[in-house]
């Protein structure tokens, strides 16, 4: 073997066992990175670039690791060094375009985030992840109270139903699909959405919250509607009996069977929007009494006073006047208890304490329950 020939063997034998020794800092490193111990993890990162500076998986992860502390330039600089680095390796460079995504995102440079999430997909058209979160950083760019242009809209809707085109599966998707659809005003469509997230996962509670809201907010669009319609038809009868009088004339035997069938239609209208508000009450109830993340310090059921706000109106609405009060009591007692948080919530608490306060002082049973 000729001296070149050796020269070029142990070299290789030399690049392998650096990058053998570096692999095993960055495994070392991902222990530390599962504990949240980030200084530990990036001494073990820089152990391994060290080793092998070409290693873009130890980039990534110390990329990661200073994000979390709060070193978002760093980050940043790292994430596009593995993302250089590991061009033809896509698996690995996906992960650098996803974590550098994830900084834009978090320095509000939410172009460039949804930027990167777009050559994720150029290099990964498989990627039901990318879509997803592509699809949520362009929602999130809609301004509050504000609907979307119809063709941002459906450029949204569109990478949603790309991810659950791939995986049938992911309930972020789908669930974003219905927040994307609740956001517009489509409570309907937005209700479908959530229910087959829910079959996907079924404690999914933040899904189950915003079912719950989507349920009540259809009632109340529908009332606005009606209020809406009886409005314009008292405007109309009021211009009709301006007009000179005429000879009275008898309803036909059409119009009165007409008249029949649209009372008919709002009475099952008025059934269906109390089921709807059954439902709500129903997904509120489920939330406040098994979602972990809502308990309080004594490990109360839930210390949301929101969920119990709504609820309450939900029983307003059905005329279930204790049972709304009883959840307006809570709320109170948790706006007293931490009222910086609440304090956008206790003049809607104190109005519709006032309604069932006024209307159960009738009832000799509650006085026990206005005492509190």
């Amino acid at each position: 073997m000729s001296k070149a020939a050796k020269d070029k063997k142990k070299q290789a034998k030399e690049d392998e066992d650096r990058r053998k020794a570096s692999q095993l800092a960055v495994d070392e490193a991902k222990k530390f990175l599962d504990k949240g111990q980030w200084s530990k993890a990036i001494e073990q990162l820089d152990s391994a670039i060290e080793k092998q500076g070409e290693n873009a998986e130890a980039y990534n992860y110390k990329a990661y690791a200073l994000k979390e502390q709060g070193n978002l330039e760093g980050a940043l600089a790292l994430y596009t060094t593995a993302i250089e680095l590991n061009s033809a390796v896509v698996d690995t460079m996906c992960l650098g375009l996803a974590g550098r995504a994830f900084v834009y995102e978090a320095m509000g440079e939410r172009d460039k985030a949804i930027d990167d999430f777009t050559k994720y997909i150029s290099f990964n058209p498989h990627s039901d992840y990318a879509y997803n979160m592509r699809g949520s950083y362009r929602l999130a760019k809609r301004l509050p109270g504000l609907k979307l242009k119809n063709a941002d809209l459906m450029a949204i809707m569109d990478d949603f139903h790309k991810a659950i085109e791939i995986n049938e599966n992911n309930y972020h998707a789908v669930a974003n699909l219905g927040h994307c659809l609740f956001d517009h005003q489509r409570y309907k469509e937005a209700i479908v959405e959530y229910t087959r997230a829910l079959s996907l996962k079924d404690d999914y509670w933040y899904v189950n919250y915003r079912r719950a809201i989507a349920y009540a907010e259809q009632v109340a669009h529908d009332e606005h509607e009606d209020e809406v319609a009886r409005s314009r038809a008292a405007a109309a009868d009021a211009a009709a009996a301006a007009l000179p009088l005429t000879k009275k004339e008898i309803p036909s035997e059409e119009e009165s069977l007409g008249a029949i069938i649209a009372e008919e239609v709002r009475e099952s209208v008025a059934r269906e929007r109390k089921q709807w508000m059954r439902m709500a009450i129903q997904d509120f109830t489920r939330v406040i009494q098994e979602d972990k993340s809502l308990r309080g310090p004594d490990d109360e059921v839930c210390a949301d006073a929101g969920a119990y706000v709504r609820r309450a109106t939900c029983h307003l609405y059905l005329g279930e006047i204790e049972r709304a009060h009883e959840d307006l009591i809570k709320a109170q007692h948790m706006q007293q208890r931490d009222e910086h948080r609440w304090a956008f919530i206790k003049p809607i608490i104190e109005q519709k304490l006032q309604i069932t306060r006024t209307t159960l002082v009738k009832k000799p049973v509650m006085h026990s329950a206005l005492a509190e």
